[in-house]
């Protein structure tokens, strides 16, 4: 049987904008690497394959629960990817590599995002060559809120690379095989 966490949002519900509680937002939990990409995992523990995703509701009072595996007992490093898109109500956000339980990322994009356009991750177009260094995002970021990962590390604007507009200018070319990702975004 697959040991599980249950992470809730008991004590801090989904409201709108206007307070008003957000009832029957579906919530989904996607299992994936440390970039954001969909995954299996085997857990060590039990040798039992972790896959897919698993979606949670609020209730008329905005709260949700659900139980997750917790990513600490993986074969591989993994986190949850916490998506949802609804009336007044848009975030995305990570459940922690581990057993924890901890929804204030929740409450972070949450606030973030609230009345905004959001992009939850996409891979930005261009050619990874060792000599292209351009790359377009489809929507233009707005006040700081890329999260870049080049090569599986978290880039840093001004340092690794220059956002104008939907262009990312990246300070050194990317090698054949290492990869970009923008995990998220508000436009």
């Amino acid at each position: 049987m697959t040991i599980t966490r249950t992470v809730t949002n008991a004590g801090s519900p989904f409201v709108g904008p206007d307070g008003t509680p957000s009832a029957n937002v579906q919530i989904t939990f996607q299992l994936c690497d440390t970039l954001g990409k969909a995954i299996d995992a085997w857990d060590e523990g039990t040798s039992e394959n972790i896959t897919g995703t698993v979606t949670a509701s609020t209730d008329d009072t905005g709260t949700f629960s659900v139980n997750l595996w917790p990513n600490d007992r993986g074969n591989i490093a993994s986190r949850y990817m916490c998506k949802c898109v609804a009336q007044n109500l848009s975030f995305i956000g990570f459940v922690g590599s581990n057993a924890g339980t901890n929804l204030s990322f929740i409450q972070f994009w949450l606030g973030e995002t609230m009345n905004a356009n959001f992009a939850p991750g996409e891979i930005p177009a261009g050619a990874i060559n060792g000599v292209n260094v351009t790359y377009t995002l489809e929507n233009a970021p707005v006040g700081g809120s890329l999260s870049l990962v080049l090569d599986h590390l978290t880039a840093y604007p001004g340092v690794d690379y220059i956002l104008t507009g939907n262009i990312i200018t990246l300070t050194t070319p990317l090698q054949a095989g290492q990869t970009i990702y923008a995990n998220s975004y508000r436009f």
